[in-house]
């Protein structure tokens, strides 16, 4: 699935390509479209987030942008 250009909530999303767009069938029964966020966006999205940033440790002139 192209979450870059089937689905607007995801085409924005600073963890899409991460992510995917989250379980589709699991949308597709909430929402009744498969094009739709996953209903466990928002803790996927900070799962991801926390994850990548438990392995990180700031060091002067990383340059890492923390936002999403």
């Amino acid at each position: 699935m192209d979450v870059e250009h089937n689905n607007p909530t995801c085409s924005c999303c600073g963890v899409r390509l991460l992510c995917g767009g989250g379980c589709h069938g699991n949308t597709l029964y909430s929402i009744g479209d498969f094009r739709g966020p996953d209903s466990c966006c928002d803790y996927l999205k900070r799962s991801i987030v926390d994850r990548l940033f438990s392995r990180y440790e700031p060091g002067e002139g990383s340059g890492l942008q923390t936002s999403l």
